[in-house]
């Protein structure tokens, strides 16, 4: 077996179970400011970033497959770096906290990190619980 390169590996898809199709794919779009949306049948893909590096699929759950709250963590840095270099490290995930924290079910408000993420948590209208995390300076 040959084992591929590390710099082959560059995404992880989550799968999450929604209640209401629509109403998520809407959520996502309009809260978050996610790309995509198109529901084609019983899923939709929703996305940020250069090529779709932060993307999500939503499944409709169904009798068979309910809703089982996911936690999925998610790295903005690459989207936001060229707003990063406008206001400073660790800052832009600020200013996007700042635009959104008054209209998402925040669990873990915007902190630093001993390890040096700036990070929060919200979630979802079917309570999934989103991290999003920016790395910080390597110094104060």
């Amino acid at each position: 077996m040959t084992a591929l390169p590390e710099g082959s590996f560059r995404k992880v898809i989550p799968i999450l179970r929604v209640e209401d199709l629509a109403k998520s794919v809407k959520w996502y779009k309009e809260v978050l400011g996610f790309q995509g949306g198109e529901i084609d049948g019983t899923v939709s893909s929703v996305y940020r970033g250069l090529k779709a590096e932060m993307n999500i699929y939503l499944l409709q759950a169904d009798e068979e497959n309910p809703v089982r709250r996911a936690e999925v963590m998610l790295m903005v840095e690459p989207e936001l770096q060229e707003h990063q270099n406008e206001v400073g490290p660790g800052l832009a995930l600020k200013a996007w906290w700042d635009q959104i924290k008054d209209t998402v079910k925040v669990t873990v408000p915007l902190e630093r990190k001993p390890w040096g993420w700036y990070m929060f948590d919200i979630e979802d209208p079917d309570g999934h619980r989103l991290g999003f995390f920016q790395h910080g300076p390597d110094e104060d």
